[in-house]
């Protein structure tokens, strides 16, 4: 995907191509920000980037009480908030895995 269409450097997995900043953020079926916890983005998660291969959240402060069955979804942050999405472009696929205690 890529946050500026206009310029075929910027495609990444997470965010702006060549930006330290993840632009990815997990919901609830009501589009209720559950990570990051402070739900500020961009944001940056030590050891990954907009281009890296895979995208692992830390573990949390304080865990997301979930429930078997509950839905939940990834957003690219610009498209959950409709905010400057005009300019993106492209489709990215993940397999996405959870740790649940």
């Amino acid at each position: 995907m890529s946050c500026y269409k206009y310029n075929e450097d910027n495609y990444a997995f997470w965010g702006c191509s060549g930006n330290l900043d993840v632009m990815i953020v997990i919901t609830d079926s009501s589009n209720h920000i559950l990570l990051p916890e402070n739900e500020q983005f961009p944001f940056r998660i030590p050891g990954y980037h907009a281009n890296s291969p895979e995208l692992v959240f830390p573990d949390l402060l304080t865990p997301v009480p979930v429930s078997s069955g509950q839905e939940l979804r990834v957003w690219y942050s610009e498209d959950l908030k409709d905010y400057y999405e005009g300019d993106n472009d492209g489709i990215t696929c993940a397999d996405v895995y959870a740790k649940f205690i």
